[in-house]
């Protein structure tokens, strides 16, 4: 892929004119917002065109935009529990008192959210829960709409992996069944391609979107034009969807050597969920494992743990695992889940 990325953007590069390296269009590269729109369409069901599609340096990028924009001091941000701390950071540092929803077995779950009817932006990962992994279900998912729609809400789409599903295909993405205009898409490709990237875009609704873009201008884009159309370039072949092909078997094999591996050393002491998409599956300890001792021996192996209270809030769930596989060789994923497996086993008396 390297080698493959360097020529499109060497080519692109080659073939820029003048005003594309002095004149900077305001959205992004035309070329590139027209390649994601027809990416969208095609791939999560997004009826879009390239002039609703804004650039970005990622997903946490438009989400402190759409922050900035929209929640004044004091106003309530509803986000999962568990959830991902950084977002968490970006509205709590806009000035926003956060709603902690639980999540389920059907995803986002509103009706606990003391207040929930105040809130002026709900942030959710239905596609790929982060970091349960649970996809919403459609009841849920109208339901979140009509919620939005009855309070003013405006609901941030975080669809961060969705291309990484090792089973079947994802379901649309919710801004697909948005007919009310309440949804913010983000989307990136940091984790499709490679996280220096920082290309990332969103699809606002036009009321938000016009505030964004003033935003936008104010403080300085910093997408370099260079990569957007590399890019497109990148896009607009069979290179890139190829590539999605490619990591996505790749990316499946590694989660497959950790579950066989850990199936091999310790058989029947855990349990584990949303191992169906994503670069990240969660391992739940069975009831006579200490997690903290557990995190420590790994720690002495040199196999860092993640546990899954730290992306909990409100919400108490069993101890449990954030496994992640994205970032190893195949070798180094079967040594650490060996590791693993073999603390996972009952200490001999």
């Amino acid at each position: 892929m390297p080698a493959n990325w360097a020529a499109h953007l060497q080519r692109a590069m080659a073939a820029m004119q003048p005003e594309q390296m002095c004149s900077v269009e305001p959205q992004g590269a035309w070329v590139l917002r027209e390649q994601i729109a027809k990416y969208l369409r095609n791939h999560r069901g997004i009826d879009c065109l390239a002039e609703q599609i804004l650039i970005t340096n990622g997903i946490r990028h438009s989400i402190d935009l759409v922050a900035r924009c929209v929640v004044k001091p004091g106003d309530h941000v509803c986000v999962e529990d568990p959830g991902y701390p950084a977002v968490h950071q970006i509205f709590e540092e806009a000035g926003a008192n956060l709603l902690y929803a639980p999540i389920d077995q059907e995803g986002l779950n509103l009706g606990g959210i003391i207040g929930a009817t105040e809130c002026r932006i709900a942030y959710v990962t239905p596609a790929h829960q982060s970091p349960l992994g649970v996809i919403m279900s459609a009841t849920r998912r109208l339901a979140l709409l009509d919620w939005a729609q009855r309070n003013n809400t405006w609901i941030i789409e975080d669809d961060y992996d969705s291309e990484f599903n090792y089973q079947s295909a994802p379901l649309p993405a919710l801004k697909s069944i948005d007919t009310m205009n309440r949804v913010v898409y983000c989307g990136s490709f940091n984790q499709a391609l490679f996280s220096n990237l920082r290309l990332g875009y969103m699809l606002a609704p036009p009321e938000l979107q016009r505030k964004v873009l003033e935003l936008w201008h104010t403080v300085g884009r910093s997408v370099g034009v260079s990569e957007q159309l590399g890019l497109a370039a990148f896009m607009k072949g069979p290179a890139f969807l190829r590539h999605l092909r490619r990591s996505r078997q790749e990316y499946q094999t590694l989660r497959d050597i950790v579950l066989e591996t850990l199936r091999a050393e310790a058989p029947g002491r855990y349990r584990i969920s949303g191992e169906h998409a994503g670069f990240h599956l969660i391992l739940w300890l069975s009831p006579d494992q200490d997690e903290n001792m557990l995190i420590h021996a790994a720690e002495q192996q040199g196999v860092v743990l993640q546990p899954l209270r730290h992306c909990c809030r409100e919400i108490e769930l069993a101890p449990a695992i954030v496994l992640g596989f994205a970032a190893l060789t195949r070798a180094q994923a079967k040594y650490a889940a060996r590791k693993l497996g073999q603390l996972l086993l009952p200490t001999p008396s």
